[in-house]
């Protein structure tokens, strides 16, 4: 084989060229991957879970793509839903920097090396591999920033419509993934004008700009079309609207002080500051001067994305999150990479300006004679012999100088090397979250224990969790009941207690052991750093089911005249109620005067601290009976209160209705 063209270097060199491609994408997605949650811990994460499988309309502001695009992840044939659907963030953080890296290397003179070791250096930063390990939007958004930044690279060099025209498209389709796009929309939008305005201002490109911006868009009519389908709620314009302005979020946006301004950007500083290092913004200021120098267009771009992006940031929350930092990576990481590369180009200077000299005559005996040269008659050294000896002199000393100038660049790129194998070995035990999987495994031992067409009565903030598992997982019609009070329990119990085994978490609850019979199911759920700490009990059996009516829960009473008023005390249990006390509280405007004929209660009232009692029980009801409690009272005075009424039995109060009343 003939290599004498060079094209054995070129393989050799292209083949280099394929492996950084490669592993730009392959080592981070498997490192993410190892590092990612398995299961579904909570929060958004597991309303995602729920939700994009089965095209849900989500919280606001929709995130359609994000919606569409994980819906293809649940077609994955490995693990379970939670599992597939977390390798979405996987995959678009690796992606992010794959994208990034081709965006680096073509900026700065395809300078690979230099472009691999500044994406896995803010790929290991904790506020975007935090967002790789589980389901959420915000490795998408990343992505989006970045193919964004490499196709407008590719507009700038070749002017090329289909490069302008996919710029803008990209443009448009991040608005529908996370709002924090249409803060760095006008970073974007005016880059290819003052890059080259005259290939932007034409009026049919213009139009062609605009539909391009707009079209994406349309993306968002899923969210009416799936809630016609019964998969959301947002089925009128109005409703649209404001679901994706964000309506809801709006009041939380704004300027809220100075001192709030410096508290959130201190709190911002101190996620960042451990792995900002003074180094890293030495560096960084320095790729920042050589952008300002040698690609302007560039450096205008970061600087003006870095500002929009501190908008939300600043004016948004009022503590610091690390979520909202995530795209900041994308920012950071051309500054630095060019910082590193100017470093080195400046190494190269310094040696080819100041070195070549000093080592050429330090070396002179490259030039290897033996002193017995006899192509002279007086065996002196000829004066051609001189141009030979000196010609590879020169060859020989060019060789060594690049093989010394070869060992300081590998040395210089060894130590770059430090600067991502340093942070992924800092970072690397706080960010695996694969052993992170507490609750998930608890609901999941819960879910498998029960029967199906069970009952679960939880407040818990991780009460959809078992939601997700029973949907996708262990499928036992489990019915999960969240957000509920007294009386809406009382009426499930009752409803229920018959047909289904019925369970309830502690948590968030009042002591339901005085209205029923339960038993301890499993052990306590507690989490440290979590504010929950509850146990499951199984409703055995109704104790105490009481239900206290009054004939009108808002009164007008004429001023001076007498006014009866009755309580019902009906015991729906299938045992004898046992009323211990009954307490009544009154106005001072209203007097009471006498218990009625028709009342159940015959004796008069006590009266302890402005409440009258009644206290010689236990007052008997039978099963299935109504306790009546009927007195007159009279108002003395024209004003406006309410009448208390409640009843004590076993070691618990059960309330009354409230009876609002106003004299005329």
């Amino acid at each position: 084989m003939d290599y004498s063209d060079g094209r054995f270097k070129k393989d050799i060199l292209k083949n280099y060229i394929f492996i950084f491609y490669f592993l730009s994408f392959i080592l981070p997605f498997f490192i993410f991957l190892r590092t990612m949650n398995s299961g579904s811990f909570g929060w958004d994460t597991t309303w995602l879970h729920i939700q994009v499988p089965l095209l849900y309309v989500g919280q606001t502001t929709g995130f359609p793509i994000a919606f569409l695009t994980g819906k293809l992840f649940s077609f994955l044939p490995i693990g379970t839903m939670a599992f597939r659907l977390n390798m979405f963030s996987v995959f678009w953080g690796a992606m992010t920097l794959l994208v990034l890296f081709i965006f680096i290397k073509n900026l700065l003179k395809n300078e690979y090396f230099i472009a691999f070791v500044s994406v896995m250096f803010f790929g290991f930063y904790r506020v975007f591999w935090l967002q790789t390990t589980r389901l959420e939007v915000y490795t998408l958004s990343t992505f989006f920033t970045a193919i964004i930044m490499l196709t407008g690279f590719y507009w700038s060099v070749t002017k090329s419509n289909k490069f302008l025209y996919l710029f803008y498209f990209l443009i448009g389709l991040s608005f529908t993934n996370h709002p924090i796009s249409l803060f760095l929309a006008p970073a974007f939008i005016l880059f290819p004008v003052y890059t080259e305005w005259r290939q932007v201002f034409r009026i049919k490109k213009v139009f062609i700009i605009i539909a391009l911006i707009i079209a994406p868009n349309l993306l968002y009519l899923y969210i009416p079309i799936r809630s016609f389908q019964g998969y959301g709620n947002v089925t009128t314009l109005p409703k649209f609207l404001d679901y994706i302005s964000g309506e809801n979020w709006k009041s939380d946006f704004g300027f809220k002080g100075f001192e709030m301004l410096k508290k959130l950007f201190l709190g911002y500083v101190n996620l960042m500051k451990g792995e900002f290092t003074i180094v890293v913004l030495i560096i960084f200021i320095i790729g920042l001067v050589y952008l300002a120098i040698y690609k302007r267009k560039f450096f205008i771009l970061i600087i003006s994305l870095i500002i929009f992006n501190m908008v939300p940031v600043l004016l948004y929350v009022q503590t610091a999150t690390h979520f909202y930092l995530t795209t900041m990576v994308c920012f950071f990481c051309l500054p630095f990479a060019a910082g590193l590369f100017w470093i080195k180009e400046s190494i190269v200077w310094f040696f080819n300006r100041f070195l070549r000299r000093p080592l050429s005559g330090s070396i002179k005996f490259l030039a290897i004679t033996d002193g017995k040269n006899t192509n002279g008659p007086d065996n002196r050294i000829l004066k051609s012999d001189v141009v030979v000896s000196n010609k590879e002199h020169d060859k020989r000393f060019s060789k060594k100088f690049i093989i010394i100038r070869a060992v300081f660049l590998i040395i210089f790129f060894i130590a770059i090397s430090i600067f991502p194998a340093n942070l992924f070995a800092l970072n690397f035990n706080q960010m695996d979250m694969s052993k992170d999987t507490y609750a998930y495994d608890y609901w999941l031992d819960v879910l498998t224990k029960v029967k199906s067409d069970s009952i679960i009565i939880s407040n818990s903030l991780t009460s959809h969790i078992p939601i997700y598992i029973d949907m996708f997982e262990t499928k036992k019609n489990i019915q999960i009941i969240r957000n509920v009070n007294l009386d809406d329990i009382r009426r499930i119990v009752k409803e229920n207690i018959d047909k289904k085994d019925i369970y309830y978490t502690d948590v968030y609850l009042p002591d339901l052991t005085q209205y029923y019979s339960v038993s301890q199911f499993g052990g306590r759920f507690f989490m440290e750093g979590f504010k929950e700490n509850f146990l499951i009990y199984k409703v055995d059996a109704i104790n105490v089911d009481v239900e206290i009516t009054t004939a009108s829960e808002n009164l007008e009473l004429s001023f001076g005249k007498k006014t009866r008023i009755s309580f019902l005390v009906k015991n729906n249990s299938s045992v004898v109620l046992n009323i211990n006390s009954i307490e009544l509280k009154l106005p001072k405007a209203l007097k009471f005067i006498e218990i009625s004929p028709d009342s159940d209660m015959k004796s008069a009232p006590g009266m302890a601290q402005g409440t009258y009692m009644w206290t010689a029980g236990p007052y008997k009801v039978e099963p299935g009976a109504v306790y009546n409690l009927s007195f007159d009272c009279q108002a003395s005075a024209k004003v406006e209160g309410e009448i208390e009424f409640r009843i004590t039995t076993g070691n618990m109060f059960v309330e009354g209705p409230k009876i609002k009343f106003s004299t005329k």
